[in-house]
């Protein structure tokens, strides 16, 4: 993933779409190193691996439920 292009809320929220996030979550299990992530992709630590948890526990449908749930938090 070279350029990546991230969706913003009026309130300054990024919103990442259910494909970027298992792009990252994939260099991840990779074996790029976390840091490394996080400084690419300007996210924080705890999101990277909120993200990996949530695919991992509840699978694409986990992580499209959680986009879900911060679209309904934000209205």
């Amino acid at each position: 993933m070279d350029e990546m292009h991230v969706a913003v809320t009026k309130g300054g929220k990024r919103k990442w779409t259910l494909e970027q996030k298992m792009g990252i979550i994939g260099e991840l299990n990779s074996g790029v190193d976390a840091a490394e992530l996080c400084r690419k992709y300007n996210i924080h630590a705890q999101m990277l691996y909120k993200w990996r948890r949530t695919l991992e526990s509840g699978g694409k449908e986990g992580l499209q439920r959680s986009l879900r749930n911060d679209v309904l938090e934000q209205e």
